[in-house]
């Protein structure tokens, strides 16, 4: 009979892993397919920028070290790997920028595996298996969502999430050195972070320290006498990269709005609607971006999109009452640090984007990948909840464990209309990409006269001689829309031929053959 009992146990055991590791794989499938298909591949907004300032030193063989921190501005990122991944891929990719989303996605997938080891691995054999699945799942298919196709689509975005596992990382090694006393991961992956996330790398840190300061704080078995010496090698490792990063030569202008002038303009935007838009779009774009019902139901969608926010709100204030008498361990910690990780990100960009650009800046598809840190973070603390003691109040028991499950399958559930609406769009991204292709042609043969490129943008504001030299190196090189080998590995794209320009004129001539 016990035989019998366990192997009926051991048998539903192996049939929820298998289902929960067939529903992420299929989740990254897809997205990894979405992706391969629709990802543009051509030069777009930032991607400007990193030609005019960064690669146009790699074709003169100019490139220095310091040019893989160049800024457009004192409130822009340097982001050192973006460049050193756009290096390799001019070398020998020629520049096609799927390439940046396809390894933005491998990042998501190693997020993917830190989290299974936080809820499954990191967890007792006896916990509840089925719950902490369901849980996994959930956070893969908000990793793997194509509910923003903006940060599948716009490749840069997708590195984002190489940030985000290096961040993981070091709140990995910060508990690792806080428990073992042992050091040397913690130098290291620290010294990464700070050198390759920039102003990221100073929000985590102080979101991981304030989240160990709580630890101390409410849990007396985690203080120790080497406490101290965690918050001593952090704010020496980052201390000595942000003077690195001062002794660099500033490539841009060092005038910037004063803290009452932005202070001001924010309050502004407070008074216009910020007051509810600042709460209401980082709580609910991660669930659902767009709206499902139509332009016809914008004001049911509305109503409904504020009851998902209310509900979310809830769930952080019982958030927070969990983590100030949570048993900490690794997947509490993770769970805190990634929580206030996410507020980092929203202040900032309340701070630097909004008063500038208006309320509705928030709602860029970009800052969903950002605004999804709140909901692993809640998902990470309910799992937690499991190996505490049930509540004293049986119905506030089951209502803690049951909506979380609820919410789960509904997050689940909705991963596939979100995907059909993203194929569906495909067809409409494409057509974008050939046009875009065409007016870089276009740019390439009138420099100083066209100006009908509202779809590569910023390059169209720059002086003549910009252009000139930026779409010369394009098509000189034969780098991204003049690639065969793009264009081969994208039919949809225009078989544009390289562009050269004459000596002293500014007429044009094509030829056959790579540029010299």
């Amino acid at each position: 009979m016990i035989e019998g009992q366990y192997s009926c146990i051991t048998l539903h055991r192996n049939l929820v892993a298998t289902a929960a590791w067939s529903i992420a794989v299929l989740c990254a499938l897809n997205t990894l397919c979405f992706i391969l298909r629709t990802a543009n591949p051509l030069i777009e907004m930032d991607g400007w920028y990193f030609l005019d300032v960064f690669l146009s030193k790699a074709v003169n063989g100019t490139l220095g070290f310091a040019d893989f921190f160049v800024k457009r501005s004192f409130d822009d990122h340097a982001e050192p790997l973006f460049k050193l991944l756009l290096l390799i891929n001019f070398h020998y990719f020629d520049l096609d920028f799927v390439l940046e989303a396809i390894v933005g996605f491998i990042a998501a997938v190693a997020c993917s595996l830190i989290y299974y080891r936080l809820v499954i691995s990191e967890t007792p054999e006896k916990s509840a298996r089925s719950i902490r699945y369901l849980c996994w799942t959930t956070i893969c298919a908000l990793l793997f969502s194509l509910n923003s196709t903006g940060i599948w689509v716009w490749p840069i975005v997708s590195l984002e999430n190489i940030t985000i596992l290096i961040i993981l990382l070091f709140i990995l090694a910060t508990w690792h050195a806080h428990r073992t006393q042992h050091y040397s991961m913690l130098v290291a992956v620290t010294l990464l972070l700070g050198l390759s996330s920039d102003d990221s790398a100073l929000i985590a840190v102080a979101a991981t320290l304030s989240a160990l300061c709580l630890v101390l704080l409410r849990d007396p078995t985690q203080r120790h006498r080497e406490a101290w010496k965690v918050f001593v090698l952090i704010g020496i490792c980052i201390g000595m990269v942000r003077i690195g990063y001062a002794l660099l030569p500033a490539s841009y202008p060092t005038t910037q709005l004063s803290p009452v002038t932005v202070l001001s303009e924010l309050f502004q935007r407070f008074k216009d609607g910020g007051w509810w838009q600042w709460l209401l779009l980082p709580l609910a774009l991660p669930v659902y971006y767009q709206n499902p019902l139509g332009s016809s139901h914008s004001e049911s969608w509305s109503a409904a999109r504020v009851v998902i926010a209310l509900l979310l709100f809830v769930a952080h204030l019982m958030f927070w009452r969990r983590a100030f008498s949570a048993k900490y361990g690794l997947t509490a910690f993770t769970a805190i640090c990634m929580m206030l990780l996410t507020y980092g990100w929203i202040l900032g960009i309340l701070l630097w984007r909004v008063p500038g650009n208006g309320n509705d800046y928030l709602f860029q598809p970009r800052y969903v990948l950002l605004y999804a840190g709140h909901l692993i973070a809640l998902l990470l603390m309910w799992i937690t909840s499991l190996e505490q003691p049930p509540e004293t109040n049986p119905w506030l028991h089951n209502f803690n464990k049951w909506i979380p499950i609820v919410g789960c399958l509904i997050v689940l559930t909705i991963q596939l209309p979100q995907a059909l609406a993203a194929w569906k769009a495909r067809n409409s991204e494409l057509n974008y990409y050939y046009q875009m292709a065409q007016e870089i042609d276009a740019l390439g043969k009138n420099p100083t006269g066209y100006t009908d490129c509202a779809l590569i943008r910023p390059v169209c504001g720059w002086s003549p001689e910009t252009r000139k030299e930026l779409t010369e190196l394009l098509s000189g090189n034969r780098l991204n829309a003049y690639s065969t080998k793009v264009q081969r590995w994208h039919k949809y794209l225009p078989k544009l031929k390289p562009l050269t320009y004459e000596s002293g004129t500014d007429t044009l001539s094509l030829r056959d053959g790579r540029a010299k």
